[in-house]
């Protein structure tokens, strides 16, 4: 699945941990833990207050355990230290979950993170939000911002906000990762977060394991599916009542695709009422959030016997494929992944039909970093990496195919995640 709708926002973390703090009151955290035990009750359950090892805290669905935060916070604080930078100012949507409410998929909680050098973290959010961002957000401190009358705020907008944060902090210079509208500070845009969240933690792989193995359940049933006469909606609508039905997932990671017949030969296509012919190709895309993260599958069908060319296309698609895994390996550059395939399609002149990158990252986002992996790309296949592999050949006016699979880097080798059938 490609091409991510932007989307911004903001985070901000500071250094020490201190109390959570309203609008219109300090709340001391004993207070507020208890006021939020039926959220937070699972983690004293399933850690070992004397020794607590984060990667065994695992509950479907459900807040992670605070300190994994925490950990990550601690990070941004030495990068903070080293660069002798006040404080972190996080705006992209991905990465304030990650730092703050990554259990819930799709967007965050609050709009503003900062992260402060001294240690202590503040959450900026919407007065619409307030009040789950107090239950389900981990920050030390949160500030609201509203235009409505008679509710107590901390300013109109999240940049006033900020702006209004930033003086009374008198911060001179700052880490970003995506531009802020304001003079007010010095920035350098740092990629740090972007880098940590490539490396996926046990809690993170487990998750997205789990939505892969949902995914594969789904991709099992649609053979049964794909039958000539039902539309592409039914089709869609059927397979997401089928992933729906495990309840630890949460929602889509986007929108089921189902493309058939011509429109098969669409890298995207909008499901519609067409419905499905003897002979057609039928491309079904989909995945699944599990905990905030999400998986991310393409198996191609097609309903009755395939022409010789689509079986043709079909078979070189899968070793393409194929190739691109095996290729995958620690230490390689994601480049070459998208080379070493597009050179195989090159051979029998397919490689024109070839029409977008081969992969992308996926966790708390379906397409996050490395993103759009292709040809030229320098950045390093590293341990505990998970990305797509997926070519895909589209003729115009016939159909198309694409592969896809989730795959995890584990002992410096590739490892995949998804793993239902891919042959013919």
């Amino acid at each position: 699945m490609f091409n991510p709708k932007p989307s911004f926002s903001f985070l901000i973390i500071f250094n020490q941990r201190v109390s959570f703090l309203t609008t219109f009151s300090f709340i001391d955290t004993r207070i507020f833990g208890q006021l939020c035990s039926r959220s937070l009750s699972f983690t004293t359950s399933k850690v070992n207050d004397k020794n607590p090892k984060l990667k065994d805290v695992y509950v479907m669905n459900e807040q992670i355990d605070p300190r994994i935060y925490e950990k990550r916070w601690d990070r941004i604080i030495k990068e903070l230290e080293k660069n002798e930078k006040d404080a972190f100012i996080v705006s992209n949507p991905g990465n304030v979950r990650y730092l703050s409410c990554a259990h819930i998929p799709s967007f965050p909680l609050l709009n503003h993170i900062v992260v402060e050098r001294d240690g202590k973290v503040t959450g900026i959010t919407s007065s619409l939000e307030k009040f789950r961002a107090l239950e389900e957000a981990h920050v030390d401190e949160l500030l609201i911002f509203t235009t409505y009358p008679g509710i107590h705020s901390d300013g109109k907008t999240p940049i006033g906000t900020l702006k209004k944060l930033i003086k009374e902090k008198g911060w001179k210079n700052a880490l970003i990762d995506n531009p802020v509208n304001t003079r007010l500070v010095k920035k350098d845009t740092s990629g740090l977060i972007t880098k940590m969240r490539m490396r996926k933690d046990p809690l993170e792989l487990k998750f997205i394991q789990t939505a892969a193995e949902i995914t594969d359940r789904g991709a099992e049933e649609l053979p049964e599916l794909i039958d000539p006469g039902l539309s592409e909606r039914q089709i869609a609508k059927e397979l997401n009542h089928i992933l729906r039905d495990d309840e630890r997932v949460q929602t889509e990671a986007f929108e089921t695709i189902i493309a058939s017949g011509t429109k098969s030969a669409f890298s995207h296509h909008d499901v519609t009422d067409r419905k499905i012919e003897k002979g057609d190709v039928v491309i079904c895309d989909f995945g699944v959030y599990v905990n905030g993260y999400c998986s991310d599958c393409t198996r191609t069908f097609f309903a009755g016997n395939p022409s010789d060319e689509m079986t043709d296309i079909y078979e070189l698609v899968l070793e393409g494929q194929e190739l691109g895994i095996e290729s995958a390996v620690k230490g390689k550059t994601y480049g070459s992944i998208d080379e070493n395939i597009r050179d195989l399609f090159k051979q029998t002149d397919h490689h024109k039909y070839f029409v977008h990158s081969t992969g992308h990252g996926i966790g708390l986002e379906v397409h996050e970093a490395p993103n759009g992996i292709r040809i030229g790309m320098k950045t390093k296949i590293e341990e505990d990496h998970i990305f797509t592999v997926e070519p895909g050949i589209y003729i115009p006016g016939q159909g198309g195919v694409r592969i896809e699979d989730d795959i995890l880097i584990k002992d410096g080798k590739p490892v995949s995640l998804t793993k239902s059938p891919k042959t013919l």
